[in-house]
């Protein structure tokens, strides 16, 4: 189980470095070197909730299935 914790762990931080290279809106100019833009955070926010709800689920699923055992 500690190796699929892991796994999944590793696979959300590439998610999440992967969205956050496609949503940021950010120009960068080569005279002055100064950065400008902004970034949506939105895909941010959908990611963050997946993860609460799925980690909900298997809390419920555990809590209903440790019912059945007793």
């Amino acid at each position: 189980m500690k190796n699929l914790k892991s796994k999944v762990g590793f696979g959300l931080v590439g998610f999440l470095s992967l969205t956050s290279l496609a949503n940021a809106a950010v120009t960068a100019d080569s005279a002055t070197g100064n950065l400008s833009g902004s970034l949506d955070l939105g895909p941010f926010f959908t990611a963050f909730s997946l993860v609460i709800v799925a980690a909900a689920s298997m809390w419920s699923a555990k809590k209903a299935l440790s019912m059945f055992r007793s």
